[in-house]
């Protein structure tokens, strides 16, 4: 929501560059980067789009108050920005992680914009052929939409549309990643590279971006606004009842985007949760917890687990394992070796990764009696409490 606010203040500020227009536009930018990085990335190349038409539309002259206050812009989005993405870089460095990245797992096809989500009531089951199981899945921005975009860009001079169509175009083959693939699997159509390949050459951040299918981002903001334009024309054809158009056309994309019942998975929340986290929130800050079982070293099994990360929330203890898009290379080892907890080589494994605290989740192991003999038996182990079925240890 912050990208139409950053490009309205971006263009107020190419008209009339002063401090007001180049502090909201930082503003704005910032709110959108802590958003999601991703966003930043893309709403910068919009915002370098977006530059180059007005400059060539309007012919102005770049002038000092321009480079004045548009560095002024970029100094403060960067002085805000730099906490977070200081340990984004150190990461990069020390791990390389954007190395093990394909970007085609997560690229969107041509069939995405033509595919809705499962649940959709109207589409979901007329577009499943569509459907490609990959990340990159589901982009149908619905039929209104492309209707009244189509309007927007048929009855405005070029002029007042061409940033909305050139966006839209750009983040539509940037979605694509650096080749074009069309089915299920990950081998692309030709070895031809798509833009997405030469762009990632000069804006290295490309490069460790899992899923360029987020492009998508782009398209359907450029959607939005051509279907602004779209509905601003039907609304001038329509001498009375101008309101009820609006309202008309927005219940018909919702009723579009309806989509029911919402696959939810129920968690402990407030109250629910379990008393083994309020006595972890109790106990002095930096207490890392492991919560066991692991699961396998696998990306797959790993990502069941996103639970242990979601009850971090109610102690703000810090996690041994958990789920995030990038694992370190380490970790796996590491949870390898846990397959064969509990023992002493396991105990010992995890005093090396700091651990302190042992949550285990006795109903999610085999033959939880057997398990709690040897855990009892371990040297280094001291039982703290049994919270029901979580028994919690601590590592000594």
């Amino acid at each position: 929501q912050w990208m139409p606010l950053t490009l309205m203040y971006l263009g107020r500020g190419l008209r009339t560059p002063t401090m007001h227009n180049a502090f909201l536009t930082a503003f704005f930018f910032v709110l959108n980067a802590l958003s999601s990085l991703y966003y930043a990335l893309f709403l910068a190349l919009a915002m370098g789009l977006y530059a180059s038409v007005d400059f060539v539309l309007r012919r102005y002259r770049i002038t000092r108050a321009h480079l004045v206050y548009g560095a002024l812009a970029a100094g403060i989005a960067a002085l805000l920005l730099l906490p977070f993405l200081i340990p984004f870089v150190q990461v990069e460095r020390e791990f390389h992680f954007s190395a093990s990245r394909d970007p085609r797992l997560f690229a969107a096809r041509p069939a995405s914009y033509v595919a809705a989500v499962g649940s959709s009531r109207l589409y979901g089951a007329l577009t499943r052929g569509f459907y490609i199981a990959s990340k990159g899945q589901p982009l149908f921005p619905g039929v209104t939409v492309f209707a009244l975009a189509a309007f927007g860009i048929l009855t405005h001079r070029p002029r007042k549309v061409i940033f909305f169509a050139l966006l839209a175009l750009v983040g539509l083959v940037l979605s694509f990643g650096p080749f074009l693939i069309l089915g299920r699997e990950t081998n692309p159509v030709s070895l031809i590279r798509l833009p997405y390949y030469w762009l990632s050459l000069v804006l290295t951040p490309l490069k460790s971006l899992n899923a360029p299918a987020r492009f998508a981002v782009l398209v359907m903001l450029a959607l939005a606004m051509l279907t602004a334009c779209g509905a601003d024309w039907l609304c001038r054809r329509v001498r009375s009842g101008q309101g009820a158009l609006l309202v008309a056309l927005a219940v018909l994309i919702l009723v579009e985007y309806a989509a029911m019942p919402l696959p939810l998975a129920s968690v402990a929340a407030g109250a629910s949760i379990s008393p083994v986290y309020k006595f972890l929130a109790a106990q002095p800050p930096g207490q890392p917890v492991v919560e066991v079982p692991m699961g396998a070293p696998t990306f797959a099994d790993q990502d069941k687990h996103v639970e242990y990360t979601y009850y971090s929330l109610y102690d703000w203890q810090p996690r041994v394992n958990g789920y995030s898009t990038f694992i370190p290379p380490d970790y796996y080892g590491l949870v390898k070796d846990m397959q064969s907890f509990p023992s002493a080589s396991t105990i010992t494994r995890l005093k090396k990764w700091g651990a302190r605290f042992v949550v285990v989740h006795s109903d999610r192991i085999k033959d939880s009696p057997a398990v709690r003999a040897r855990l009892d038996a371990l040297a280094g182990m001291a039982h703290v409490q049994d919270f029901g079925n979580i028994w919690l240890y601590r590592i000594d």
